[in-house]
């Protein structure tokens, strides 16, 4: 029988978009009225060693933005990737953004449309980016499409 998480039950009202991150460390996952409904911020919590969870972390500015911040993964170096409706990509609607660590303890975020190898310029709500960023899917709004949604899957051309 399902358990409820116990960080599931605090203050955060709309806790969705769950993800493992690639070494099952850490759970992510968004809230998606931290601001007002429609918007959202990246949280993290990890696993203890007694198998309880820490508790909640939300995810440092640049990657939380006063913008919707919400699909997203982590890869097996720890990048980020993630949508947002954040004005920096000239998109009324969201796009993808990766966020790379930095030596500093900081992160560079870069829109993923600037990017050859993962150019899909619509309006992507969830990402999935595979462990070792061989490939990208995404959902997405497209306005030529005969229906609401579709899967796009890009594969990676360099090393970027």
């Amino acid at each position: 029988m399902p358990e409820l998480i116990e960080f599931s039950n605090n203050t955060l009202t709309h806790i969705m978009y769950p993800r493992f991150s690639p070494d099952g460390l850490f759970i992510s996952f968004v809230d998606g009225n931290s601001k007002q409904y429609g918007y959202g911020d990246i949280y993290i919590v990890n696993k203890l060693p007694d198998n309880t969870w820490s508790d909640i972390i939300k995810a440092p500015e640049p990657i939380n933005s006063v913008e919707r911040d919400a699909g997203h993964c982590f890869t097996s170096d720890g990048k980020l990737y993630f949508t947002s409706g954040r004005s920096d990509s000239n998109n009324p609607n969201n796009d993808i953004f990766r966020a790379v660590p930095q030596s500093n303890g900081g992160y560079t975020i870069e829109l993923l449309s600037k990017l050859s190898q993962f150019s899909i310029i619509t309006d992507e709500e969830c990402v999935y980016v595979s462990p070792k960023e061989e490939y990208i899917i995404t959902d997405s709004w497209h306005k030529g499409s005969s229906r609401k949604q579709d899967l796009y899957i890009a594969y990676r051309l360099d090393n970027n």
